[in-house]
């Protein structure tokens, strides 16, 4: 799958994660998928998400059935941009796209996984 994402999109994810530092933060990707290609255009941040030192959480019964979500997007503040065990059973359940940032969250701060955990390649566009 060729991943390709706007850049306002995961800079504004990364501003969250800044913002809400040294708590973990979570939020996800709008676009579309289609013909091999997945496109991420805008951040959705959840309502009543939960954020914690070591964890964050939102429930998918707040999020709109027709927004549009593609992929999902968490931080890990003490790193590493690696997915944990809990990441890879949401993983395994979620998007097929799962993105990890870490501090200082810079666009050079971030990864990409499957929904099995493998690491994905992404393009960023203005």
């Amino acid at each position: 799958m060729n991943v390709i994402v706007e850049k306002k999109a995961l800079l504004s994810a990364l501003h969250g994660a800044k913002e809400l530092y040294p708590d973990e933060f979570t939020a996800l990707f709008k676009g579309e998928s289609k013909k091999g290609e997945l496109r991420i255009t805008d951040l959705l941040i959840t309502p009543f998400a939960e954020y914690g030192r070591s964890r964050s959480s939102y429930s998918p019964w707040f999020v709109p059935s027709a927004s549009g979500t593609v992929a999902s997007f968490h931080s890990h503040p003490s790193g590493p941009a690696l997915p944990s065990k809990q990441d890879l059973v949401f993983f395994a359940t979620g998007y097929a796209v799962n993105f990890i940032a870490t501090a200082p969250y810079d666009l050079r701060d971030v990864a990409a996984f499957d929904n099995k955990g493998k690491r994905v390649a992404f393009t960023l566009i203005d």
